[in-house]
């Protein structure tokens, strides 16, 4: 599963984003976040209660071959040859080695999990008609 937070554009959220920073360094034991970050601190939280691994990534960041298959949870070799070679996922070189960004890695499993809800909402209809 993948958390996503989009980026804070009202100028009110920002600030308060900047005001929580400053009460952070400053220790304070209270601090207050906009409240478009509650989904996301909500999800976070409950997977840290669960003691899932979590793996924080922004979207601009380059990953080596290992970190983007890590991410899709799929074998480096499987990557290569079945995502990146065949264009599923865009990627560039940096000397000899291959690098995906964050970004593209993340909308493939998007896709790929609304490819999923799609194939479950059939599978569910075709049963429903007695098909299946």
């Amino acid at each position: 599963m993948t958390l996503e937070l989009k980026q804070l554009t009202g100028l009110d959220d920002l600030r308060l984003v900047q005001d929580a920073l400053h009460q952070l360094e400053r220790g304070e034991a209270t601090v207050t976040l906009p409240a478009t970050l509650t989904p996301f601190l909500s999800d976070l939280l409950r997977h840290i209660r669960q003691g899932d691994a979590l793996t924080v990534v922004t979207s601009g960041q380059a990953l080596s071959t290992n970190q983007a298959a890590d991410l899709l949870g799929v074998s480096r070799p499987f990557l290569i040859h079945n995502l990146l070679e065949a264009g599923l996922i865009p990627f560039h070189y940096v000397g000899t080695h291959r690098r995906v960004l964050a970004a593209d890695v993340l909308a493939y499993q998007q896709e790929k999990e609304r490819q999923q809800e799609l194939l479950d909402e059939i599978t569910a209809e075709a049963q429903a008609m007695g098909l299946y």
